[in-house]
């Protein structure tokens, strides 16, 4: 029996997630400070049996979580850095103005964050497998 891929975990604030390969191991991935994924195998105990302050999130909570903190974390020029003002600008104005997002900016910003996160996924450069950074997605054999 092994792991029903991919799962998605907040470990922290830190975006940690774990997907299959094409020849069936898992890789764990955390986003490092560029917004970037790196692997994460460090994460790989706090993610899975972690108690506190970690939470299994789906891949729409995932995909918020991580735009909302790029959006926060990244300034450069490009038009995904110009969505991500957006969002900011329409966060700020509810905030200045002392009031809650109404329904129809949560739906505007979460929109604009599946569509910031499209591409800024497509932007990242391939990401290598290293022998020592995948497992098995199976638990180990029994030996006895």
């Amino acid at each position: 029996m092994g792991f029903d891929l991919p799962l998605y975990y907040i470990v922290g604030v830190v975006p940690v997630k774990f997907l299959r390969t094409q020849d069936g191991r898992m890789v764990v991935l955390k986003m490092d400070k560029r917004g970037h994924w790196v692997y994460g195998n460090d994460m790989l105990y706090s993610a899975l049996f972690g108690t506190s302050d970690v939470e299994e999130v789906s891949e729409a909570e995932f995909i918020q979580h991580v735009e909302k903190m790029r959006g926060q974390r990244l300034t450069r020029e490009g038009s995904v850095y110009d969505l991500y003002a957006v969002i900011q600008a329409m966060e700020e104005v509810a905030q200045e103005e002392g009031r809650r997002l109404t329904p129809q900016e949560q739906t505007i910003l979460h929109e604009l964050r599946c569509h910031t996160h499209e591409l800024f996924e497509a932007s990242l450069p391939p990401f290598p497998e290293e022998e020592d950074d995948i497992v098995s997605a199976d638990p180990p054999a029994d030996t006895s």
